[in-house]
């Protein structure tokens, strides 16, 4: 089968739905989706096949069957994910954030340092908690940052919803590479997910409950300087604040395209072949 999905639940009964594609016995990389979790491309279920890779894309809470988990910063989530992670029986993998997952990649490799080999950050969200690039954003950036650590989910994730559709309308509503209709993907992955997206909205703002800082893993940042949801200057900023990092700019590609996901699999794969 080209890609499954199953629901995990742990010892306290928490649902955690993911998603996988890829050989079962293929080098592991944890998936974290960005806003709209979307589901995998078959050129990306493709080069999962091809490079022998397992793509793992756990929902974040509120999505999907995901549970609706309360914790207070991405740091808690990522531990609510230990008997997930214990479950996968999986020695080492890399973490891939993509946009808006990016925060909890840094939370898991922060997490589990022992097991976390490469986190690989692609159209990412910067480090927002660190003073120096908090300041790079815009004054207007700045004020709803600020404030959107202190409101509901319910209102940052139906406002946030909005936003995302109209920027989709404005890029002419185009369908996926494979066909798939944007009115169908957002009627399953977007609208009932409002608690979802405001949570992951409000809590990546708020302190993550880490210095991402003092991650020392091997981290990979694939960002466009044509980026029109993250400055590409921030992000290059945010590179340059890690202790192990390596930044791959591109010229033309827009937010969270797939050949920057694309990219950074193959070098996953380019890097544990050579071990």
């Amino acid at each position: 089968m080209e890609h499954e999905t199953a629901i995990f639940q742990d010892s306290r009964e928490n649902q955690f739905e993911y998603h996988t594609c890829g050989p079962e016995d293929g080098y592991p990389v944890l998936y974290m989706h960005g806003a709209i979790p979307m589901p995998f491309s078959k050129n990306l279920i493709q080069i999962a096949q091809t490079h022998h890779l397992r793509l793992i894309a756990v929902l974040r809470p509120g999505y999907g069957n995901s549970s609706r988990l309360h914790y207070k910063n991405i740091f808690e989530y990522a531990l609510t994910l230990g008997e997930f992670i214990a479950n996968l029986r999986r020695e080492r993998f890399d973490v891939l954030g993509l946009s808006a997952g990016s925060p909890y990649c840094y939370a898991l490799a922060a997490a589990y340092p022992e097991r976390v080999n490469g986190v690989n950050i692609c159209s990412g969200i910067p480090l927002a908690n660190n003073p120096a690039i908090f300041r790079m954003n815009a004054p207007r950036e700045r004020f709803f940052f600020s404030l959107s650590k202190y409101l509901p989910p319910s209102f940052l994730g139906k406002y946030g919803i909005k936003m995302i559709e109209a920027a989709e309308r404005k890029k002419r509503w185009k369908d996926t590479a494979d066909g798939g209709s944007m009115d169908e993907i957002f009627q399953k992955y977007v609208y009932p997910n409002w608690y979802g997206l405001g949570c992951s909205t409000r809590l990546q703002y708020k302190y993550w409950g880490f210095a991402a800082e003092s991650i020392t893993r091997k981290t990979y940042i694939y960002h466009s300087k044509a980026d029109e949801a993250i400055p590409f200057e921030i992000a290059r900023k945010s590179a340059g604040l890690l202790k192990n990092s390596m930044f791959f700019p591109y010229e033309n590609e827009e937010h969270a395209s797939e050949r920057i996901i694309k990219d950074a699999l193959v070098h996953i794969a380019g890097r544990v072949s050579q071990h």
